[in-house]
């Protein structure tokens, strides 16, 4: 089968891109032709055997309604390039659309985060894309793949009816690839570490929870004993490092693959305080 994907973005340190790569590459090993169409990449998912990565150039207003008309204007350009195709897998914004020329398709839902903290051009544009998804493009499809059961339970009953829950978790990284971040980072061998992974930016992104989990992390601090230590790691500016720095607080913005994946196996507990995310993916 040709299954073809479609998603805003490949990037690293976004989980939504992460997932879709992963979906598409397991298909591809299952014997699978597999196509990605994005708009934006960082070269960081490369293409493989039964799977290609495919860009694609859309102009991107910040209004979401005229996103998702920039978006249709490439409508017949992919059906063509991608034909013959077997199955749509449409995975983001702004190619929800997209639900209504392409058959047989299956959409996936990664839910909506709280708007609270957002700007009120913000609270619009996400309560404008939230309707249009659920009451006009999601319907057409013919099934649709919830990344939880709370995300599944935000949906309306009739749409619910075609819903079903795949966790997005997949082991994608070897141990092999470890260094001895600790000691790299002058963390001594009594430290508890606390590691949290995502988005670093407080204000664009505030329903990741990163300044509640910096504050919770500063109580805590001074109510155990043993020595603690918080890093933040992830997707950020500097800005954001200055931002979230504090006493026992280490953050690591833009971080590379590899102290990533050491990091993963340095730590002794995993946090995290989003809100809305059963688990961040």
């Amino acid at each position: 089968m040709h299954l073809v994907f479609l998603t805003e973005r490949l990037l690293q340190g976004f989980g939504a891109d992460r997932v879709v790569y992963e979906w598409a590459k397991y298909a591809a090993s299952q014997n699978h032709r597999c196509t990605i169409w994005c708009i934006e990449t960082d070269g960081s998912f490369p293409s493989l055997p039964g799977l290609e990565i495919r860009q694609v150039s859309i102009a991107r207003p910040g209004l979401y309604p005229y996103y998702e008309l920039w978006a249709l204007r490439r409508v017949r350009y992919i059906l063509r390039a991608s034909a013959p195709a077997d199955a749509w897998i449409v995975a983001t914004i702004p190619f929800y659309p997209y639900l209504h020329w392409c058959s047989p398709s299956l959409v996936c839902d990664f839910g909506f985060p709280s708007t609270r903290g957002m700007s009120l051009f913000s609270r619009l544009n996400f309560g404008y894309m939230k309707w249009v998804q659920y009451h006009l493009h999601f319907p057409t499809a013919r099934r649709i793949a919830c990344i939880s059961y709370y995300v599944r339970d935000c949906l309306g009953e009739n749409l619910r009816k075609k819903a079903e829950v795949i966790y997005p978790g997949r082991e994608h990284i070897s141990q092999a690839e470890t260094h001895p971040i600790r000691a790299k980072k002058a963390i001594m061998p009594d430290e508890v570490v606390l590691l949290y992974v995502g988005r670093l930016n407080p204000f664009a992104q505030p329903y990741k929870g990163v300044l509640l989990l910096r504050k919770i992390f500063l109580s805590l601090a001074k109510e155990v004993s043993v020595p603690v230590r918080l890093v933040l790691a992830g997707y950020g500016t500097e800005r954001d490092a200055k931002i979230l720095s504090g006493p026992g607080i280490l953050v690591e913005p833009n971080i590379s693959q590899t102290d990533l994946i050491s990091w993963y196996a340095a730590c002794d507990i995993y946090v995290s305080a989003s809100p809305w995310e059963g688990f961040n993916l």
